[in-house]
């Protein structure tokens, strides 16, 4: 189960580093668009961010605020990841039913904070 876990800590990280270095790429040497990184901070949950994103399609700058907001997503989603695989694990492996109703408090804890703005 840990290197399971640990596997996956490690390719999220490095997924969103990639994600976010390659929006500072494209920021730095791509086309010099002053745009910026910032319209759809207002967001309240990444769907909706993501979504803004993909509306925006056309404006100037669109693939630099896109990996910057997808890497970020990547990276808000990692501990979402990491306990939607520990419950899994605890539910269905172990059969640790005391395990499993302690994480899925915390995976609907997370998930509540993911898609809505009420935490």
């Amino acid at each position: 189960m840990e290197p399971l876990i640990s596997s996956i800590l490690k390719f999220g990280i490095a997924l969103s580093m990639a994600l976010i270095l390659a929006s500072l790429g494209l920021h730095q040497w791509g086309a010099k668009v002053n745009a910026g990184f910032g319209p759809n901070l207002q967001a309240e949950s990444i769907p909706l961010l993501i979504s803004m994103d993909v509306k925006q399609y056309a404006l100037p700058g669109f693939w630099t605020r896109f990996l910057l907001h997808l890497g970020v997503s990547v990276l808000l989603l990692i501990p979402y990841s990491r306990s939607l695989i520990s419950f899994i694990y605890f539910a269905f492996v172990e059969r640790s039913w005391k395990h499993a109703a302690f994480t899925a408090v915390v995976l609907i804890i997370i998930t509540i904070g993911l898609l809505t703005d009420l935490l």
